[in-house]
């Protein structure tokens, strides 16, 4: 430690020196005194540490750069895998390379925290989650590496844990998220068919046109927003899906000129005499057939949640975290193409699919008029 002003080297009590003949350099010196210009060796220090530590600053910056490209290559190993045609060497490789990832992922965002210190409010939806992966127990290594670093303050923690105790899964299914590619389309239809009735099977509702339902709501995002179009897989195949759109305005035009008349042209027939199908069928091609149809977007939701997107899973993957992971999924690769919100369109009957949103961080906004009849919108600001 340093001498402090009257406490001699030895620690014993140094007399104060009161003659009038002490130079004012010298009770400067003794601290007694205040020295309005710094001397030159002092300049020199702090030259010479200001340099230091902005070299340090230059070599950890240099050092988290590589680190994060490396993390990033994990993250390209996973999803190689994830796109195997080889499945039952997926299946038994994916909870190693999974847990490699979940444990490179908490690292890389603390290091991007460490890098920025920003405690924002929806921090913490970036980092491991309390949902824990279905053939492990919660906690092991990467629990234990949690414990090891620093929390944030407040609701913004970097780690969160909500008190549940510690269990193994019963169900032991391995699901995969992955991007989307063409071959899934026809399963996402079909996951879309079963799920179109308030997330319940809605194949009674479509007799006659069991693709149709597909073609309204997975069709125009498997061929015009395919980058942002995710699938949950599991042993059977695909079971899931999340579908979004960057800016919704752009999409919607390109609907409209690009995949309307498409669909128009495909149920030509159908459009003639609606009046003996079943409600659910009459809606949507009456609506597909309408000149003047136009899609719900207020000019207050387009500037701040110019983004829509809309998640459908099967009965069997429900449950299991694995919506929201998906979701995150999409809301990540959103953010990272500079999107500010986003927004989407839920049935007011659905109130479990509500709830899910509301977890997830989705409110809904006050809209001049109301929403349209059953439904509801709900915003999230990212």
């Amino acid at each position: 430690g340093r001498d402090q002003p009257g406490v001699k080297a030895g620690n014993e009590p140094e007399p104060m020196e009161s003659s009038p003949e002490v130079s004012q350099d010298k009770k400067s010196q003794a601290g007694l005194g205040t020295v309005s210009e710094p001397s030159d060796k002092g300049e020199a220090v702090s030259a010479e540490t200001v340099s230091s530590t902005a070299a340090r600053h230059e070599e950890w910056c240099s050092h988290a750069k590589d680190f994060h490209r490396k993390c990033a290559h994990i993250q390209d190993l996973f999803t190689c895998l994830s796109e195997l045609p080889n499945r039952p060497l997926l299946y038994s490789l994916y909870s190693y390379v999974w847990d490699l990832k979940e444990i490179v992922s908490i690292l890389d965002q603390f290091i991007h925290w460490l890098e920025t210190n920003e405690k924002a409010q929806q921090a913490s939806d970036f980092f491991a989650d309390n949902d824990a992966e279905p053939w492990m127990f919660r906690g092991g290594i990467s629990a234990a590496l949690q414990r090891l670093i620093p929390e944030m303050d407040g609701p913004s923690a970097l780690f969160s844990d909500d008190g549940r105790s510690s269990s193994l899964q019963e169900d032991c299914s391995v699901f995969t998220i992955r991007p989307f590619l063409p071959a899934d389309e026809r399963a996402m239809y079909k996951v879309c068919l079963v799920t179109a009735d308030s997330g319940q099977d809605g194949t009674h509702l479509f007799p006659n046109f069991p693709d149709l339902i597909g073609h309204r709501f997975v069709g125009p995002y498997t061929n015009l927003s395919a980058e942002f179009a995710y699938v949950l897989e599991d042993s059977d195949g695909v079971c899931g899906y999340t579908l979004g759109a960057l800016d919704s305005r752009f999409f919607f035009d390109r609907f409209l000129s690009e995949w309307l008349p498409v669909i128009r042209e495909k149920y030509r027939s159908a459009l003639g005499d609606l009046s003996k199908l079943p409600p659910a069928e009459k809606e949507i091609l009456s609506m597909l057939a309408s000149n003047d149809w136009q899609p719900f977007l207020l000019d207050e939701l387009y500037e701040d949640y110019p983004s829509h997107l809309h998640i459908d899973i099967m009965p069997h993957g429900q449950g299991k975290g694995m919506g929201k992971r998906m979701i995150k999924c999409l809301l990540s690769a959103l953010k990272a193409k500079g999107s500010r919100g986003v927004h989407l369109e839920a049935s007011s009957e659905n109130h479990r699919a509500i709830g899910f949103y509301e977890k997830l961080g989705f409110t809904q906004p006050t809209i001049p008029g109301g929403p349209p009849e059953g439904t509801v919108i709900m915003v999230r600001s990212l």
